[in-house]
């Protein structure tokens, strides 16, 4: 984390002091905010764990439904933060190609599978195959799970 914050420090002064092939040190910089993010979404999802896991072990309520306050604002901090990252990246990168788009001018975008290979960048219109990992993880469901139980807590 340490070596991510200081290379993510080195980009933005080098980005200061340049007059030519800025635009390469923004990638690098997008491509090491990813890195950052991957990250903190590792230990997001590390911390709301044992987060969720101290609640089941308090036995006072209160302290139980702050731990699950806690996991909840982890979870929900983790996703806000992927968002702008993809959001910024996207920016960043679309600088230099046209992105693709679900429908443009009546034509629809259609992907065609190649022989060789089935390669998910191809699959997706945006840009979201860079956090594609972290959008399968069900969330939802997780938060759901999360919500239920403190307001069990909140009943009792």
């Amino acid at each position: 984390m340490a070596a991510c914050d200081e290379l993510i420090g080195i980009l933005r002064e080098n980005m200061r002091r340049v007059e030519r092939n800025r635009y390469n040190l923004e990638i690098f910089l997008s491509i090491a905010q990813l890195y950052r993010h991957n990250l903190n979404l590792l230990t997001g999802i590390d911390n709301a764990g044992h987060a969720v896991q101290a609640a089941r072990e308090e036995t006072d309520r209160k302290k139980a439904r702050a731990e699950l306050d806690g996991a909840l604002a982890t979870i929900r901090a983790v996703q806000s933060e992927r968002d702008e990252v993809l959001r910024q990246v996207s920016e960043v990168w679309q600088r230099s190609w046209f992105p693709r788009v679900a429908q443009a001018n009546g034509r629809t975008f259609l992907h065609e599978l190649d022989d060789v290979k089935d390669h998910l960048p191809d699959r997706t219109v945006g840009m979201e195959y860079l956090v594609y990992r972290e959008l399968i993880i069900p969330w939802k469901n997780w938060e759901t799970k999360i919500e239920l139980e403190r307001r069990r807590l909140t009943r009792e």
